[in-house]
């Protein structure tokens, strides 16, 4: 497992000299998920006016993926292994790492630097979920 490169700036810690993270909120620093553990996240995205173009806590349902299967940008895989369980964070994530060139129109504009306030709400290993449905299938 490689290990992730954190500098201080400012208020921001820059990640692995791409993109900035500040704590918002901190987790319980012992539990951090790894490629393939499927997480439940709540998040809000804002463009580089302020305007929110995406937020789970307005819906009431955080989303869910599999981390490491390029479900969600770029930067989401990059720092979601550095925040532990319950862990809310402000992430600044420039075009490459998110949208890129094209952005994804109509909602998020070419070349768009984004900031996202992203919380890990928890997560299960893939191997966890497995040995459930095992389970349940020899209860049935």
């Amino acid at each position: 497992m490689r290990k992730t490169v954190v500098e201080e700036v400012d208020e921001f810690s820059l990640i692995e000299k791409k993109y900035y993270l500040k704590i918002i909120h901190p987790g319980d620093a012992v539990n951090f998920p790894r490629h393939g553990d499927s997480v439940a996240v709540n998040y809000a995205g804002f463009l580089e006016d302020g305007s929110c173009f995406d937020n789970t806590y307005n819906r009431g349902q955080p989303i869910y993926f599999i981390l490491g299967a390029k479900q969600v940008i770029a930067a989401w895989e990059d720092v979601l292994p550095v925040l532990s369980r319950g862990e809310k964070a402000r992430i600044v994530v420039p075009p490459e790492l998110g949208y890129g060139d094209r952005g994804y129109p109509p909602i998020i504009p070419p070349r768009a630097t984004l900031t996202f306030e992203i919380e890990l709400m928890t997560f299960t290993s893939v191997g966890h979920v497995e040995r459930l449905h095992r389970e349940r299938k020899l209860q049935s």
